[in-house]
């Protein structure tokens, strides 16, 4: 669920965020962790909700953000390059159900059709 931690809600809202955190609950523990190198005196931001309608996010956090026209082509190129990852996952799952074999090699994979 979502709670308030200390200082953590300090940090302003971004789409281009310099850090990133993780809870557990277990421990009832948050690590903060830097995304980049960050520079001495350098605003520490966060990414709030990007899941979030606008009327949602007005409603949770107060205000609306808004993306400037260069974070809206990163983010419409990221949307891009994740819909052409799951098609081609969808395509490789299809190939290996009809008996082909995938070899990976360092970051890569390779596909091999043996009923050729």
């Amino acid at each position: 669920g979502q709670r308030m931690v200390p200082l953590l809600d300090m940090a302003q809202h971004s789409f281009e965020p310099n850090i990133d955190y993780i809870t557990s609950p277990s421990s009832d523990s948050v690590v903060v962790k830097s995304i980049r190198d960050l520079k001495a005196g350098e605003e520490l931001t966060l990414e709030y909700a990007n899941e979030l309608t606008k009327d949602e996010f007005f409603i949770v956090f107060g205000f609306v953000p808004v993306m400037t026209t260069a974070i809206q082509l990163q983010s419409a190129k990221k949307q891009q390059q994740q819909n052409a990852l799951d098609d081609y996952s969808r395509w490789c799952k299809s190939k290996s159900s009809k008996g082909g074999t995938w070899i990976k090699r360092g970051d890569n994979y390779a596909f091999f059709n043996q009923r050729q």
